[in-house]
């Protein structure tokens, strides 16, 4: 269920913005070994991004929390990049629902 009705895309933008920050975070956290990040991040994410319309996030949150559980730093990392990949491709349609109205 898409629970985004009403959100407006500035929000889902300044949403997005914070989770590009998770990335940032979760790549320090990486070179660190300090997957608990990965667990606190995905926790946080999965209880979220249904509520902003994006259940791709809330399926690798998912991902981010059995890596971290797991204490499996390269799965971390590829989870990590498609966490990354992902952003990319919702931020630009965010962008693009920005511009149209």
């Amino acid at each position: 269920m898409d629970m985004s009705a009403g959100i407006s895309p500035e929000l889902r933008s300044k949403y997005l913005a914070r989770r590009s920050e998770d990335v940032r975070k979760l790549r320090v956290a990486l070179r660190n070994k300090n997957l608990a990040a990965f667990n606190e991040v995905g926790a946080q994410m999965s209880s979220t991004a249904s509520n902003f319309g994006f259940p791709e996030l809330e399926a690798i949150a998912a991902v981010l929390v059995r890596a971290a559980d797991e204490k499996a730093h390269v799965n971390a990392g590829d989870v990590l990049e498609d966490f990354a990949d992902c952003l990319v491709g919702l931020s630009a349609d965010v962008k693009k629902n920005l511009s149209v109205q």
